[in-house]
């Protein structure tokens, strides 16, 4: 038996994130470039925001961002221990941006 892990990082809308969800929001509905503020605040990559109607978790509510060992490894691992035969993720909470306040995890 298998079982599949996510992990997610939440950002919750605080003022500073409406401000920039709504410019995010602005950028996108007159169809012009984000501001790189904007961008680095959602980790946005150039080709990310073009397609904003198809990502369900930038949201007025808060942001939802999956880790993966290639956008994130530099705070998530994810190793085979062999002397124990398991799956492991590491998370280095010291290494997470300050912006997510919250961690949730997936097993499915």
């Amino acid at each position: 038996m298998s079982v599949s892990v996510s992990i997610s990082g939440i950002i919750e809308a605080d003022s500073k994130y409406q401000k920039m969800y709504n410019i995010l929001e602005a950028c996108i509905s007159e169809g012009v470039d984000v501001p790189k503020q904007v961008s680095d605040y959602f980790d946005l990559q150039s080709e990310d925001w073009k397609d904003y109607g198809s990502i369900e978790n930038i949201t007025l509510d808060g942001i939802q961002t999956y880790f993966d060992t290639f956008g994130h490894a530099e705070f998530f691992k994810h190793e085979f221990d062999s002397n124990s035969y398991k799956e492991v993720y590491t998370i280095d909470l010291e290494k997470i941006p300050t912006k997510y306040k919250k961690l949730k995890v997936y097993f499915g």
